[in-house]
């Protein structure tokens, strides 16, 4: 393999080489290592000398996904395949008895041959997501034209690589830090400015659609002078502001995907002004309704409210404002929209839906707030479900005449749903997310020494996922009882985990 000398030492002893290496050479001669104070875990070598972290397995499927997705686009015309542009970073020691040989040419190149023992300094996660796609589509007794083509394409895909010849592990770990620690990322909030530039007519193109339809609302919340976040948004990711672009443009994505709120409605790119007309008119009816935790105007630092947490809460609730079919709010919408202002029917129909939780302002915004200092997917999930849960306003038989609160044993009840597998959800074969349970009601109770065993029922609505990859599903609803054991703890009553069976009826999945 002919390879060409970047830098050399004055005794030819270590060398930087560029070359392009062909993928089938490099999947059964480079070593997968990871920093460990073990030895060695089956085709991964580990050890206290080495500097690598452990290839994370969801990583590199990811990549392993990315990879075949990209080169099927190539196929059907879409875009040129670009998978790995910048170089992989690999070491090698020069050793007749490893298989490894290196003759220099006089016109600065040499020849290169390895067969073993191929150090990854950068790009683990990409080789390995290629090799566990080649070994996938090896295995194949059949394969589609699609899958031929993807194979026939790693069979002849060459790695751009930087090659590092005769370095030791601390001077290859010296490169290591300086790629992945001292170099500083792409801002996400410029990703989003740059690739939500541009709109698509063709229907092939609805994903980037998504970032630029999300791109352009983010900026209308920004720039709008009726906006509650109104230059609050810290656009490019810098300067002052409740969230950043690139979180509001990645929240408001999950509408446009298949069965969100604005998947293909109404009207493509000339609809910006009506997406943004109805998020900014959802979040002034959010600011009306809690105005005591709203910040003034000239606050800069936010609060839960409006805040990540807070509104990427907000954003999955976003939904049950309208229906689909509701075409008198839409028209409403689009008239406001026209005319550049809020739209007045929809603030009071979404004050109406959330009236119902205007008492527990308090425990969900206010300072002693249980997601005051809490950040990230699952607390923003926490706070939805939490709103959710007193939309619902459960139903209770004779709830007055109960020993203990029916009210709190549904919220328990529904968290623990949130949070343990379901046998009977576990056999739908598919992944699942329980989105709340509905018309609780306890059937009966028996008291026993400071506890009591309840059996209620209710219904359970549970979102079922066919595409973990772009969110793709449907939702149902289910029957179901459950059997439980209230313990008291002081002087209340609480749901014991380790004592409760549920039992869901999932034969209409089935017909």
């Amino acid at each position: 393999m002919k390879a060409y000398i970047q830098h050399k030492d004055g005794l030819n002893q270590k060398l930087i080489l560029q070359a392009l290496v062909p993928f089938t050479s490099l999947k059964d001669s480079v070593l997968f290592t990871y920093r460990s104070t073990e030895v060695i875990s089956g085709n991964e070598f580990q050890s206290s000398k080495f500097y690598q972290r452990r290839v994370d397995s969801k990583r590199s499927n990811e990549i392993k996904e990315f990879i075949k997705k990209s080169i099927l686009l190539e196929k059907n015309g879409n875009q040129l395949a670009t998978l790995f542009p910048t170089s992989m970073i690999l070491a090698l020691s020069v050793d007749e008895e490893l298989g490894n040989s290196l003759t220099i040419n006089d016109e600065g190149s040499c020849e290169l041959n390895f067969s073993s023992n191929v150090f990854i300094v950068d790009g683990q996660h990409r080789m390995m997501g290629m090799i566990k796609l080649f070994d996938e589509l090896s295995q194949f007794i059949v394969r589609t034209d699609e899958d031929d083509f993807v194979f026939e394409y790693l069979q002849h895909y060459k790695f751009n690589c930087t090659i590092l010849v005769n370095y030791d592990l601390w001077e290859q770990g010296q490169v290591f830090v300086n790629v992945n620690f001292k170099q500083k990322s792409v801002n996400k909030s410029l990703y989003y400015e740059i690739f939500g530039s541009e709109y698509r007519e063709d229907e092939k193109d609805w994903n980037r659609n998504q970032i630029y339809l999300s791109h352009n609302i983010a900026v209308s919340l920004n720039e709008n002078p009726k906006s509650p976040f109104y230059q609050h948004i810290k656009m490019l990711g810098t300067g002052n502001g409740y969230v950043s672009q690139a979180f509001v443009v990645e929240s408001l994505q999950r509408h446009f995907r298949r069965g969100g709120l604005w998947y293909f409605d109404p009207d493509g790119k000339t609809s910006v002004n009506y997406y943004a007309t109805e998020l900014i008119s959802y979040f002034v009816a959010i600011k009306k309704q809690f105005s005591k935790y709203w910040p003034e105007e000239s606050s800069t630092k936010g609060s839960i409210i409006c805040k990540t947490t807070g509104f990427g809460a907000w954003l999955r609730l976003f939904g049950m404002m309208r229906e689909d079919d509701d075409e008198l709010m839409l028209k409403y919408l689009k008239e406001s929209a026209n005319n550049g202002e809020i739209c007045e029917p929809y603030v009071e129909r979404v004050i109406g839906i959330l009236a119902p939780i205007t008492k527990y302002g308090e425990s969900l915004f206010g300072d002693n707030s249980e997601f005051k200092s809490l950040s990230g997917q699952g607390s923003e999930s926490k706070l939805y479900k939490k709103i959710l849960f007193y939309l619902q306003k459960p139903q209770t038989i004779a709830s007055n005449k109960l020993p203990f609160d029916s009210e709190k044993l549904c919220e328990e009840l529904q968290e623990y749903m949130w949070l343990t597998p379901i046998d009977e959800l576990e056999v739908l074969g598919h992944h699942y997310e329980v989105e709340n349970i509905s018309e609780f009601r306890v059937i009966n109770y028996e008291k026993g020494i400071n506890a009591f065993k309840v059996n209620v029922s209710f219904g359970i609505y549970v979102n079922i996922y066919l595409d973990n990859e772009d969110d793709s599903g449907f939702s149902m609803e289910f029957p179901a009882t459950a059997s439980i054991l209230l313990n008291k703890v002081t002087n209340d009553y609480h749901l014991d985990e380790n004592n409760i069976t549920v039992s869901v009826n999932t034969d209409k999945y089935y017909e």
